[in-house]
């Protein structure tokens, strides 16, 4: 058996404590890598989620208005009524800021005007903003030049586009970024809607935090 000294013994276990060393560096380091990037795929899937809990959110409106067409006219309602009715049965219901906008269309090769024609309380209390107030009038008779161009851009593209889109903006009641989903939708009797809601708000630290119904 090799003699085993003291200076031996003590540069075996140099050796090994750099390598158990380097061994707890490198875990340490990975563990770090990994943690952001496992982070990072949960926030990527609830990102995902959110986008699809907001689109069936969407869809619902359809529905939602459809049914209740369906009921009232049944029931010998007016078409106006039906229309008002249902829309404004569904908006009083979602616990977010939510509206309705009928499209105007000006003349050939013109694009289209959006007015605002329902509102929820959810909307008034965060925004500060009433239906009385707003029921009428485009963006551009109802805010500043640049919000209402960057509205009605918006608008005006979930319009053309035929489909759920969430768009970053700033918001009516004191210029911080949110968060709105925009979509289009025809009625049985021919008039179009460009409806939205807040899906996420800034919080003051800058980040967003998701506007979930209740």
């Amino acid at each position: 058996m090799p003699e085993i000294t003291s200076q031996k013994l003590v540069e075996h276990l140099i050796s090994n404590g750099v390598t158990l060393l380097v061994a707890f560096l490198l875990i340490t380091q990975t563990a770090t890598e990994v943690e952001p990037e496992y982070v990072r795929v949960l926030q990527e899937d609830l990102i995902t989620l959110r986008s699809e809990y907001n689109q069936q959110t969407a869809k619902l409106v359809t529905a939602t208005i459809l049914i209740a067409e369906l009921e009232r006219l049944a029931g010998g309602e007016s078409i106006d009524d039906v229309e008002g009715g249902a829309i404004y049965s569904f908006l009083d219901r979602i616990k977010r800021p939510a509206w309705c906008k009928s499209v105007v269309y000006n003349g050939e090769g013109e694009d289209p005007s959006f007015v605002m024609e329902y509102l929820n309380r959810d909307y008034e209390e965060r925004f500060k903003f009433t239906l009385s107030y707003y029921k009428g009038k485009t963006d551009f008779e109802a805010h500043r030049p640049d919000l209402a161009q960057r509205y009605y851009q918006n608008d005006l593209q979930a319009w053309a586009t035929k489909d759920y889109l969430e768009f970053l903006e700033p918001t009516i009641r004191d210029g911080t970024l949110g968060w709105f989903a925009k979509w289009w939708f025809p009625l049985p009797s021919g008039r179009e809607f460009v409806c939205g809601m807040e899906v996420a708000r800034q919080l003051p630290d800058g980040s967003y935090s998701p506007v979930l119904q209740d």
